[in-house]
Order: structure tokens, then C-alpha cells, then sequence
């Protein structure tokens, strides 16, 4: 490393996974003020607009939260969910072994049932939960006054209504500095917003003592005259700061821009947080944050760093002064955001706030490409284009520089990056002096795991890996844990996950970082994955992750001692065994002694916040009022169940031809006639390494669909997806595109095949969203309409050539070097959409991320060939996301009108 020669004293937008950093749930629609937002909570319609538009856009298997779906419980073979006659007979012949004393009388009753078998079969199976049909929400309907009777279907404006709402409250822990050593240090502090003298505050609480109670500031409050509401809050443990933004505004996923304050608790005094030159007005910051100890607040105007302490904010020290469009100082840009850190931040401190290290991006030759935004005001068309590469043009450059505290210098980091046009995929602060970093080729099939010695300045391999070893690429890093010395190991050490030799996601333990000599001790084994270190904790040195070994489609909480010789035996499950299905996620305090616990599914939502020994079960917890807080209000989702049918939801696999096991999700009306023929819609994503389909309960648009217009619906999960280990997920490698569709179509057919006495085939539709989109119309195109007459892409990609640069190439290589796989990638066999019945095709122009040019250039050759069995709908302004102008509501009703009128056309006759 060398030293520059330069002067002394030179949030993610809705996703910020710092518990001490919050965003507001939502923003106040205009017809409402933002205190009855906050009053109300987050809503949480399982499966809310937001939640599920953020779904569809590319997300490999490290960045997504969601499991893989089932796999029968390692079992091979066909699922049983598809041999209702097998299925039932078993139940039969069950029940004729306590018979077996009456053979003659039996075999009377025998001849009897097998003359109405048949029937009575299809009879069952259609008209309820099947024997593998598992803890749907529909199963815990309370009680009703007319039981036997069949209650009203509900559609898509049910759902936009709101009417399976579930209220969330404010709750998020205020992380202290570093890991406590003992619980007796740990009083839980958490806050929370609550109405107070007729307006909302934020109010510091502990779980520990009940009666704690400490104002932090209103939601609202007045600057010089003029109004301001919260749009998200950080706050600092000893609760004397906090960092305020309002006047938020998104740019793309992870990032936006606001009016930043540090707010003094004490005397309730804002000061804004803004460049020292800049007294007269507010200004909009990309961000500003707490250091880990709340001495200093680091903050990013026009893409240069600046930072300032806590106790003097009028003393601001700029650390950059070339920020501009093209070079980008502690903060990401478009690809990078996107693709690679998931974050617009890029600064990374100490965990003592001796200094910090931060990126330079440079993108001065990086392609550039123009978002249209028509439908925004010529004010806010500031900046409408990004920088923004595609497969086999430049990449940004990155460089890493140190800013030490106490001598007020900056360096130049030496990262012997070494690799190729190299991508930093993961950076943090593991101790005080050693800095752990993760990095890839252009291409991510090699990675390098470094750490740089602050103290003697040098530079350390701790880990490599080739991809090409089991065919796979480098995926987007998960979190690691850093673990401080302790009775087992006098240095710093770390977790990771990563995957094992047989090519599952496991926990590796690293003792040490003081050589490349030190061996990672694998904690886990098995063919089931850790899906995210969560906690740690000191006294017992206990680790506790999520993972999914009890059910491929749930995901559970577990602990392992890093204090036993033999770690990996000490694995342990600390949820009830027999509920396999559950899905939860949790928060843990940074003792380990308390927990705020999310119930994800099967059934509805549940949150808890108390002991993490008493919020293990919510069902439980239920019934400990005292010691646990209740965060979540299913009342409104309740009183709906009194009036509303939820469709029957059950997961299984099917068995391809050629011994491929694929994943589904069926979703069915709950009242089938079985003397009808139904629809099916087929629902997609398939991007490579993704976990789209879990145990989650979700009631909206494909919930809807089933029940509001007597559809079946099938989420399929097919080759190349994550979760099942590389062996199934290497189907992608350099070849998108051919075996998700190829996969599509066979489960598709095998399904029909198997229930087809109860299947319209002139009724089958596909529908998916981004590489969903994509996925859809390339299943079309291998297809030629023999299973699928309808289709539906939202936001697609039709040629890989036009996507991004590290997202494509992660998987395809570089264009020069797989030239036969871009081209096969490509929707081009225009002459197959000819034979559908229908399709619809949908983008926003504002699309940062699939650009708007895929679906004009599919469009153009739909016109070219003259066909006119298409609708199109354009969203001006909208992003990927298409919310802009209410284009959330309109895109679902209009997708929900679409498959009625090709499902039921008499209905609009």
C-alpha cells in the first residue's frame, strides 16, 4: 500500500437490513396523511404490491431469501401428489386391514367400491385437500356459523382492497457497537413509532424492563417554518443522536436520494447534515450513516465522500472532490448496486472508528443508455440515463483508498486484485486491523478471498476458488460474521458460507486470518443449504443461522457451538421438529438473548418479539402475553376468512423422463366441480441460482386467479435454479435459456397427463415477470403452442446481448467466447408465437434494468412477420417495478381481466 500525497482532512431505500436504520413502511398516498401511514403500520397483504413486484427482478441465489421448494424429502421418485388413485387406494386398503376377520363380508363391500371408485375418486381430490395437500392458510379458517355451506371467490380487487391485509408494527433492535459478552448486558432495546399527545413518535423501549420508555422525536416536525415527515431513521445506542431523512426519493433499487438530519435527542434540535460550503439550503445526500460506534456520520453529495462527528456537525471534512457521473467515491454504481453489492453504499469502517475504506468506481468507459421518462415533470428529468454496461463492453474500474481518523491522511489500498478486469463482490471490516475481501474476474468463475493487514501493511491469500471445478459461477456474497477472540480462539476469527465439495451452501468457520496457512473448518454437512448466518452468541458461542434441512421449501432456525471439539455435531434444531413446513426469519440481538421472530408460513403471518427461547414458536408464544410482544394484527385477514374461500395450495415434485426432479407448487380452487374441465396458468421465474417458490403464504394476484376465476395454478421451479445443490443448478452454465423451458413444458404436459380428466387443454396460459418474462416467451417459442395457448411477459429480455454486463456474463461467459449460446438465448423463432391463441407483453419505458428496447425489439418482429394476435400495454415512466402512477393496480387488474377473458369469454359477453 502507498500513502497519497494528499491533504490532511481531505440505506438502502426499503431494504436497509441495519436494524438501527428504518424506513417508514410506506408512503402516505395522496389522499392521506403520513401520520395515519405510520399509525397504521407495515400491511402486510402476504405478498403486498411491493413485495411481490421486487420478486421478478433478477436475483441470484445468494441475494433472495427464499427457499428452494420441495423435493419430497430427498425422495426420487414421482410425487405422490400426482397419484390421487394410488393415494387413495392406499387409504382404502388401509382401512380393510381392521376388517380382515369378515373376508366374505369385506369382499361384498369391495365389489361395491370398485363399481364407484372411479367416481368417487375424482369426487375427492377434487373437492378438498388431498393426502398430501399440507398447513395451507385455508386450513385454519376459524369456525364459522354456516360451515357447510360454499362462501363468495374473491378477485384481484379483493386483494387490492386490502382485504387479506395483516397489520405489522414498528419494531427494530438499536444495535449496539459490537457483540455484548453476557445477556446481562443486553436490555433489548428496540424502537417503535406509537401515538403520543395526539401525533406519532418514535419511542425507545427494552424487552428486558417493560417500563422503559424514552422519546426519541416526532414523525413530523418543523425546520425553519416549513413541515417535514420522517422517511427513515438510524439511532444511536447511548439514544442522544439520530439520523433523519425525509424528502426521500427512489433511484433504482437500493438507493435513493433524501434531506438528511442528525437530530440531538436531548434537546430535539435538527441540524442538516450537508457540505460545510452549503449554509442556505437543504440538499439532496445519496445517504448519510452512523460509524459502528456513533462517533462519526459518513454521508455521499454529488458522488464525492464526505464525513463529520457526531458531537462538532458544523465541522465537515470532505475526503473527495472529483465525484461526478462517470467517478463515483463511496458509492455504487448502476451494475454494481444491481448486480454485485446490492447496496448504493460502498464504505466500510472499523470496527473501533479508527478509519474507514471506501470505492472508487470509475465508469468513464462504460456504455451509456437513456431512460425515457415521459411521464415525469421537466424538473425531475435531471438525470435520465445510467451508465450502463452489456456483455463484453467495459466494465467500471474500482480502486479501494483508506482514510485514517487520527492522522487525518488517505491512502492509496495495494488490493493485489491481480484477476482480470476485477469485480469486488464482498468488503467488511473483520477486526480493527484486518480488512476481508472478496474478489472475481470479469467473468466470475475464479474468486480470491484477501485480507489486508492494516498493521504491517500486507496483503494475505485466505482463500481461492474455480468455479469451472463443479461448473458454476460466482454468486453474490452472503454476509459474514466476524467472531471475536474468545476461550477457544485468541484471534479474530470469521464465519462464511459458501459451497461445500459436494456443492451445497454450508457454514465454514475461520479460526483465524493471520496466514494463508489457516484451514476453514466446515460446520455443516448434508444435501440441504444455510440460507444466512443470524446471530452469535458469546457466552455459549453459539451460532445461530437459517437453513432448510427439515424441508427443501421451509426454513428454520438452528444453532451450532463453535466451543465443542467436534462442531459440527453439536448442530441442533431449535424449533419444533414436527412442523417441517414452517417458514420463519428472525432477528437476534447481538447477546443472543432476544429475537424478533417473522412466521412466514403456511399459515398467516405472525411476528414476536421477546426471549429467543420464548419466540421460537409463535403458537406457542401466543399464549405468554407477559414476557412476549405481539407485533402483528391478522383481524382484518380474519374477519375476510369469514366471508372469503382461500384456494388449496399443495407442494410436490414431478418426475421428468430423463429422472429430473422438478419442483412445483400447485395452487387450486377450493371447490372443484369434478364433472368441469379447469384452466391452468403456469407461473415462471427460472433465473439461474434463484429460490422463487417456498412454504411463504401469500394471498394476491395468483391466489386470486385460482379462486376468483376457477384456474389451476403451477409454479414451477425448473433446472438451473438454487437450492438444490450445483449438480441441478450447472444446467444454466453458458446455455440460459434451453433447459427452463424444456423443463416447463414436460412438467406441464406430465401434469395435464395425469389429471386429465379435470384439464381444459385449450386453456393453458404461462405468465412470468423479468427473466420470468423471458422465460415465458422462450417456453412459447420451444413449445409452438402444442401445451401453452396463452402467455403473458412482463418486462423480458429478449436478447442477453442487451442486459447487463456482470449479471450476464456470470452465467454465459463473455459473447466472443460462447457466441452459439447468445445466439440460442435469443427469442427469434417468431414463427412459433404465430400459433398461439393470444399473448400480452407489458413494460414501463422507464425500465432502468430490462430496457424497454426488448420488448420493441420483439414487438418489431411480431410486426414483421404480421401477427396480430398480441396486446401490448406501455407504462410511461415506470421502472421494472412499474408502480409508477398507480401502474401496480393497473398492471393487475389488467393481467386478471386478460386470463378471464381468455379463460371465460362469456363473462364479458
Amino acid at each position: 500500500m502507498s500513502k497519497s500525497h494528499r491533504r490532511k482532512n481531505s440505506q438502502l431505500f426499503l431494504q436497509n437490513k441495519n436494524s438501527s436504520n428504518s424506513v417508514l413502511p410506506q408512503q402516505p398516498a395522496s389522499n392521506q396523511s403520513s401520520d395515519e401511514v405510520v399509525r397504521s403500520g407495515s400491511v402486510q397483504p402476504f405478498f403486498d404490491l411491493e413485495r411481490e413486484v421486487d420478486l421478478f427482478g433478477f436475483e441470484d441465489v445468494s441475494a433472495s431469501e427464499l427457499n428452494h421448494p420441495i423435493r419430497n424429502n430427498g425422495s426420487n421418485r414421482l410425487s405422490e401428489d400426482f397419484e390421487p388413485l394410488s393415494q387413495w387406494s392406499n387409504w382404502y386398503l388401509n382401512g380393510k386391514y381392521n376388517y380382515k376377520r369378515r373376508p366374505y363380508f369385506l369382499l361384498v363391500i369391495g365389489v361395491i367400491m370398485l363399481l364407484t371408485m372411479g367416481t368417487l375418486l375424482s369426487y375427492i381430490y377434487w373437492h378438498g385437500p388431498t393426502a398430501t395437500e399440507r398447513q395451507d392458510p385455508s386450513d385454519f379458517i376459524p369456525d364459522l356459523d354456516d360451515p357447510g355451506s360454499r362462501r363468495n371467490i374473491f378477485t384481484i380487487e379483493e386483494i387490492l382492497h386490502g382485504e387479506f391485509s395483516i397489520k405489522e408494527e414498528t419494531f427494530h433492535f438499536i444495535d449496539p457497537p459490537e457483540w455484548l459478552k453476557s445477556h446481562d448486558q443486553d436490555p433489548g432495546l428496540y424502537f417503535t413509532v406509537e401515538q403520543k399527545t395526539g401525533q406519532m413518535e418514535f419511542i425507545a423501549r427494552q424487552l428486558f424492563d417493560r417500563t422503559f420508555e424514552q422519546k426519541i422525536g416526532k414523525v413530523t416536525f418543523e425546520f425553519e417554518g416549513k413541515r417535514y415527515t420522517t422517511s427513515s431513521i438510524q439511532i444511536n445506542y447511548p439514544l442522544t443522536k439520530a439520523i433523519i431523512a425525509t424528502n426521500m426519493e427512489k433511484q433504482y433499487r437500493h438507493s435513493s436520494k433524501a434531506h438528511y438530519w442528525l437530530l440531538d435527542i436531548h434537546s430535539g434540535k435538527y441540524t442538516p447534515i450537508r457540505p460545510k460550503e452549503i449554509k442556505d439550503r437543504l440538499v439532496y445526500l445519496n445517504y448519510a450513516h452512523f460509524s459502528p460506534h456513533y462517533n462519526y456520520i459518513d454521508f455521499n453529495y454529488n458522488n464525492d465522500l464526505y464525513f463529520f462527528g457526531v458531537e462538532s456537525p458544523s465541522t465537515v471534512y470532505r475526503i473527495t472532490n472529483d465525484g461526478s457521473n462517470i467517478i463515483l467515491n463511496g458509492i455504487t454504481d448502476w451494475v454494481y448496486e444491481e448486480e454485485v453489492l446490492s447496496t448504493d453504499r460502498s464504505v466500510w469502517w472499523a470496527p473501533d472508528d479508527s478509519r474507514f475504506i471506501f470505492t472508487k468506481l470509475n465508469d468513464v468507459n462504460v456504455s451509456t443508455y437513456e431512460i425515457d421518462k415521459y411521464a415525469l415533470k421537466k424538473e425531475n428529468k435531471d438525470k435520465n440515463y445510467v451508465e450502463y454496461p452489456v456483455p463484453g463492453s467495459p466494465n467500471p474500474t474500482i480502486e479501494l483508498y483508506q482514510f485514517d481518523i487520527s492522522a487525518g491522511v488517505l491512502y492509496t489500498v495495494t488490493t493485489d486484485l491481480e484477476l482480470d478486469q476485477p469485480i469486488l463482490y464482498y468488503a467488511k471490516f473483520v477486526s480493527p486491523t484486518q480488512f476481508l475481501y472478496k474478489v472475481t474476474d470479469r467473468t466470475s468463475r475464479y474468486l480470491k478471498v484477501k485480507v489486508y493487514e492494516l498493521d504491517q501493511n500486507k496483503v494475505h491469500l485466505l482463500n481461492a476458488m474455480d468455479t469451472a471445478a463443479f461448473n458454476g459461477w460466482v454468486e453474490k456474497s452472503k454476509n459474514v460474521f466476524s467472531i471475536p477472540p474468545n476461550k477457544v480462539s485468541k484471534d479474530f476469527g470469521f464465519l462464511d458460507i459458501h459451497p461445500d465439495r459436494n456443492g451445497f451452501n454450508h457454514i465454514f468457520y475461520y479460526p483465524s486470518m493471520k496466514s494463508s496457512d489457516v484451514k476453514a473448518i466446515q460446520l455443516t454437512f448434508g444435501e440441504w443449504e444455510v440460507s444466512e448466518l443470524v446471530g452469535f452468541e458469546y457466552e455459549s458461542l453459539k451460532v445461530f443461522f437459517a437453513g432448510n434441512r427439515e424441508h427443501p421449501m421451509s426454513q428454520h432456525l438452528y444453532a451450532i457451538d463453535l466451543s465443542k471439539e467436534n462442531k459440527h455435531e453439536s448442530l441442533e434444531l431449535l424449533q419444533d421438529p414436527n412442523k417441517k413446513l414452517d417458514y420463519y426469519s428472525f432477528e437476534i440481538s447481538k447477546s443472543g438473548r432476544f429475537a424478533k421472530a417473522r412466521y412466514l408460513g403456511p399459515k398467516p403471518l405472525k411476528v414476536k418479539a421477546g426471549s429467543l427461547l420464548e419466540v421460537l414458536d409463535v403458537d406457542s408464544a401466543e399464549n405468554n402475553n407477559n414476557n412476549v410482544l405481539s407485533l402483528s394484527d391478522d383481524s382484518n385477514f380474519n374477519e375476510s376468512l369469514r366471508t372469503y374461500d382461500l384456494p388449496k395450495t399443495s407442494y410436490s415434485s414431478i418426475l421428468l423422463n430423463d429422472g429430473t426432479e422438478i419442483n412445483i407448487v400447485e395452487i387450486k380452487p377450493s371447490y372443484i366441480d369434478p364433472e368441469r374441465k379447469y384452466p391452468i396458468l403456469v407461473s415462471v421465474y427460472g433465473g439461474p441460482g434463484s429460490k422463487t417458490y417456498t412454504t411463504k403464504s401469500s394471498v394476491f394476484f395468483e391466489q386470486a386467479v385460482a379462486q376468483g376465476l376457477d384456474t389451476i395454478v403451477l409454479q414451477i421451479e425448473p433446472r438451473g435454479t438454487g437450492g438444490k445443490g450445483w449438480e441441478f443448478k450447472s444446467w444454466a452454465r453458458k446455455n440460459i435459456g434451453h433447459w427452463e423451458p424444456k423443463d416447463i413444458i414436460e412438467t406441464t404436459k406430465k401434469y395435464i397427463e395425469l389429471n386429465s380428466p379435470h384439464i381444459d387443454t385449450d386453456k393453458v396460459a404461462i405468465w412470468g415477470w423479468s427473466y420470468g418474462g423471458y422465460t415465458t416467451l422462450k417456453t412459447i417459442e420451444q413449445d409452438s403452442a402444442d401445451t401453452f395457448k396463452y402467455g403473458i411477459a412482463v418486462a423480458p429480455v429478449t436478447d442477453w446481448l442487451s442486459y447487463d454486463s456482470i449479471y450476464t456474463e456470470r452465467y454465459m461467459g463473455l459473447p466472443d467466447l460462447n457466441e452459439e449460446g447468445y445466439e440460442n438465448a435469443k427469442i427469434k423463432n417468431i414463427s412459433a408465437f404465430e400459433k398461439l391463441t393470444r399473448l400480452f407483453v407489458i413494460h414501463g419505458t422507464a425500465d432502468d434494468n430490462v430496457h424497454i428496447e426488448n420488448t420493441f425489439s420483439f414487438v418489431d418482429k411480431l410486426n414483421e412477420h404480421s401477427l396480430s394476435n398480441y396486446d401490448m400495454h406501455i407504462f410511461p415512466g415506470s421502472d421494472h417495478s412499474i408502480s409508477h402512477h398507480n401502474g401496480s393496480r393497473v398492471l393487475f387488474r389488467k393481467l386478471y381481466n386478460w386470463i378471464k377473458l381468455a379463460f371465460h369469454p362469456r363473462a364479458f359477453q
